[in-house]
């Protein structure tokens, strides 16, 4: 069950940036779909190329820091399940997992 966990950064605010992220998705993609009218002041003030590429740019730069994390997990030679860990968890928090897993010592899961 050990490789299920994931690497979450000490950071408390880092914890809920996922969800501040599953909101705009929320605000961008379900509640038009449903015709609901919650958010429809946010959508029409920030306009729907820019919600949009905010989640275009973000999913971008979770993956190259994804891509990173993997390169980094090879050159420590970690096992496969923590290098898993590892770049799941990067691509979910970004940049704070990443200096995590920066910081750890070699052969360290």
């Amino acid at each position: 069950m050990s490789c299920l966990n994931l690497h979450v950064p000490k950071n408390p605010v880092g914890k809920y940036i996922p969800l501040v992220v599953l909101l705009q998705m929320y605000i961008i993609y379900v509640e038009p779909y449903y015709g609901l009218h919650y958010f429809e002041s946010v959508r029409q003030f920030l306009g729907p190329k820019i919600l949009y590429g905010t989640v275009y740019f973000l999913v971008i730069c979770h993956s190259i820091e994804s891509a990173i994390a993997f390169l980094l997990c090879l050159k420590k030679g970690l096992p496969f399940c923590s290098s898993m860990k590892w770049i799941v968890s990067t691509f979910i928090f970004g940049g704070p997992t990443l200096a995590m897993l920066n910081k750890q010592k070699k052969h360290i899961a």
